[in-house]
């Protein structure tokens, strides 16, 4: 009666071992995709950095001309910062941060201001690092080739991105 058994649900462990084996393939493919994907990104990476590294070294030349700025945008900063889950969703005001590196004297600079004055976008961004350039260039500075550096975040939010 055993044997009968057996030999009765053979073929559906046979369907079901193909069937899971076709999965097991189907999934090994997707992780060799992914991790040539994730190889090429770092490679891209590492590309990138060398090349920052590359920039920030002529910059500190003192017969270069190139003046080197890397720039990013802090996360926002919620004022004043609540602890408390109900207090938490009450309205707060959002801070923002902008920060630029000096890579020929090693300065940091930070450009600060809230919702209230403005927003996070292209063009506040873009005002900020005008307004250092201009600071920059008032104090008689011989560079004449700017190479700005920045990470790709994403300013604001989006329909695609919550």
């Amino acid at each position: 009666m055993l044997l009968s058994v057996t030999f009765q649900t053979a073929p559906y462990h046979f369907a079901l071992h193909r069937r899971f084996s076709q999965e097991i393939a189907q999934v090994q493919a997707q992780v060799e995709s992914l991790e040539c994907q994730r190889t090429t990104h770092q490679e891209c990476a590492q590309m990138a950095r060398n090349s920052l590294k590359s920039d920030r070294m002529l910059a500190k030349q003192s017969d270069g001309n190139k003046f080197v700025i890397p720039f990013d945008l802090q996360s926002t900063l919620p004022t004043p910062r609540l602890s408390s889950n109900i207090v938490y969703y009450k309205r707060q005001l959002m801070v923002y941060n902008l920060g630029i590196h000096d890579c020929n004297t090693e300065l940091g600079h930070m450009y600060v201001w809230h919702e209230g004055v403005a927003s996070q976008g292209a063009q506040e961004i873009s005002s900020c690092i005008t307004t250092y350039v201009k600071a920059v260039r008032s104090s008689e500075c011989p560079k004449t080739e700017l190479v700005m550096w920045s990470d790709t975040v994403v300013v604001g939010k989006t329909e695609t991105s919550r």
